[in-house]
């Protein structure tokens, strides 16, 4: 590895950081982030103005997926939506396009779960934040969410979750309001292979499963 004027430090400060069990660092970035983070408008405002989606746009993820598939349906009905690509600046993936997100009244929906959500607010600003009603569309696979999830619970005004399942995992009785709002789901369009290209059974059943051993091996 190669060292450059000035780099020692900054060396030394990843080493001792990495050398931190994980679920300290953890505490430690998502409580930074929560303190340091804008704080939402109170009361709830009531969302007119401009129109925002926030996630990971870049990322070959289903939290991306899902906000692809909501700017789209959007722009379909004729909304014209902020796309805000916060893909590079959670270590998700590449780089995405640059997005300015106007200030003054408006709605910010971000797909982004819960313990980055104070981290998504602060890359966006507190300019940006101040007056708008901040949407949180989050997606979690178990009955009973992780506790660090509470620090994204008090930095949204409303949660929409795309099933009923999920909303039950977020719904608190102090809470922000949770509502049910599937994924849109595209016009299909069917590939030209069938099984026999891959030397597959014609009456077998046969499902995929996909997960993702970043977010929970539960």
């Amino acid at each position: 590895r190669r060292h450059f004027k000035g780099s020692r430090p900054l060396s030394i400060t990843r080493r001792a950081w990495e050398v931190l069990p994980r679920k300290l660092r953890r505490e430690l970035l998502f409580g930074g982030m929560s303190a340091l983070a804008p704080r939402i408008s109170k009361p709830e405002p009531v969302g007119a103005g401009s129109l925002t989606v926030a996630g990971y746009f870049s990322a070959t993820t289903g939290l991306g997926e899902g906000a692809r598939r909501m700017l789209d349906a959007m722009r379909a009905q004729g909304l014209t939506p902020v796309a805000a690509d916060l893909t590079s600046a959670h270590r998700q993936g590449p780089p995405g396009q640059p997005f300015t997100i106007p200030a003054g009244p408006g709605t910010i929906i971000l797909h982004v779960n819960g313990p980055m959500l104070p981290w998504a607010l602060w890359e966006i600003g507190r300019d940006a934040i101040r007056g708008k009603r901040v949407i949180a569309y989050w997606a979690w696979e178990l009955p009973n969410l992780p506790t660090d999830w509470e620090r994204g619970l008090r930095t949204c005004h409303r949660i929409w979750a795309p099933s009923r399942f999920c909303a039950a995992a977020f719904r608190r009785s102090n809470g922000p309001p949770v509502t049910v709002v599937p994924h849109p789901v595209p016009a299909p369009n069917p590939s030209t292979l069938h099984r026999s290209d891959f030397s597959l059974p014609q009456d077998a059943f046969i499902c995929l499963a996909i997960f993702d051993a970043a977010s929970s091996l539960s």
